[in-house]
């Protein structure tokens, strides 16, 4: 009978170093029990694997020269992506001038030309909200970009009195910095059409995609009942 895994390795991302340390084998480290999401580091693979886990396992090694970008910085962010953005599989990487390109399975690396503002948030090293949301005019459509930009503008300051992430102008000027690069005719045309407070296209983009995962799973049920030949 196996020993049980340390309980602090459970619901986490863990180095193949610390497990060791903590007395498991090599051989079990190999066993199919545990995922290997990226060099050296593990995870249950009964456990369901989230975004956050996949960013804290790819964090354990990430060197000092590279950041997390895109959808990836979105989700540290807390910014309302989409569910097949925010469920991805894929972790995004930005890496510094003159840094080596992320190489990972399950990475998708970046090498932006123009410079981009780091900061740090959640504990991960991420480009700042606006150049993030400037980043995701080349990966989601304009009602989506829409709903984050009045995000990051609103946030829930009218509940709570807390200012939003970003402002208005904040954005308007990373759009014209912009100039030329891909997406900004998105962009261009999401600026005009962000507004404080607006919280109904948020929720609209978060009903819309409940709705498609509901039709997609119904359709998945019904293909299963035709399989075993029942009568739809």
């Amino acid at each position: 009978m196996k020993k049980p895994l340390p309980s602090s390795f459970r619901g986490r991302p863990f180095s193949s170093r610390e497990a060791i340390a903590a007395g498991v084998g090599e051989r079990r480290l190999r066993s199919p029990e545990l995922h290997r999401p990226f060099h050296g580091v593990r995870i249950v693979l009964a456990e369901t694997i989230t975004p956050w886990q996949r960013i804290r396992a790819y964090q354990r090694w990430m060197p000092a020269t590279q950041y997390f970008s895109h959808t990836t910085a979105a989700i540290i962010h807390g910014m309302p992506l989409p569910l097949s953005h925010e469920c991805s599989p894929l972790v995004h990487v930005g890496a510094l001038p003159g840094a080596g390109l992320p190489r990972a399975n399950g990475v998708v690396g970046h090498r932006p030309r123009e410079q981009k503002r780091l900061v740090e948030r959640a504990g991960c090293r991420v480009t700042s909200a606006v150049d993030t949301w400037c980043d995701l005019a080349t990966m989601l459509d304009l009602d989506d970009l829409i709903a984050i930009g009045d995000f990051l503008i609103t946030g829930d300051e009218p509940y709570s009195g807390r200012p939003p992430i970003a402002t208005l102008p904040e954005l308007a000027d990373a759009v014209a910095r912009r100039a030329g690069k891909r997406g900004i005719r998105l962009l261009k045309t999401a600026l005009k059409q962000l507004r404080y407070g607006s919280m109904s296209r948020m929720i609209y983009v978060a009903a819309d995609d409940v709705l498609k995962r509901a039709s997609e799973t119904l359709h998945r049920i019904r293909a299963r009942l035709r399989a075993r030949g029942a009568a739809i």
